[in-house]
């Protein structure tokens, strides 16, 4: 029975590690598009690999297109980059603070014009913040802005002002 030592083994492992380690990484967007219903991206990963064609998994029932510059982490099928998508992400130069526990949806408007938010709170509050709020049930619409409110039913408009 022959015997290994210390240097053959990391010899023999190396290509194992490699793909070990190439299997998940830190990226950040280069710019997004959609196709067939999926969002994929061009990205940068942190050894400065740029790869293309990436899909964007998405919780389900959500969907986002991460602005230019966000970062993400990136995944890679038994560490081959030709498989690689991004598993999350997250863009810390508009995320709004919020206490723990919290969860707000929120768009990038959110910082820098002041309101595109909803933000479900511990105390049980729902506080939404947008330029109008639009709301679609069957034929009839409710709008709120600035100047007012508004019901629109196939039988009228109403405006309570």
């Amino acid at each position: 029975m022959g015997f290994l030592d210390l240097r053959g083994f990391y010899k023999l492992m190396e290509p194992y590690a490699r793909r070990i380690l190439l299997m998940i990484t830190r990226g950040v967007f280069l710019s997004t598009y959609q196709k067939g219903g999926r969002t994929y991206a061009k990205a940068r990963s942190l050894d400065g690999e740029i790869l293309e064609d990436i899909e964007v998994f998405q919780q389900y029932g959500f969907a986002s297109r991460p602005k230019s510059g966000a970062d993400g982490i990136l995944g890679s099928i038994t560490g081959d980059r030709s498989h690689t998508a991004f598993l999350g992400s997250e863009d810390k130069r508009y995320q709004p603070e919020h206490e723990n526990g919290e969860s707000i949806t929120y768009t990038w408007l959110d910082k820098t014009s002041g309101g595109h938010r909803i933000h479900l709170k511990n105390d049980r509050s729902i506080q939404m913040q947008c330029a109008e709020l639009r709301i679609v049930a069957g034929a009839s619409t409710f709008i709120l802005n600035s100047d007012g409110a508004k019901f629109i039913t196939p039988s009228g408009e109403f405006e309570i002002i």
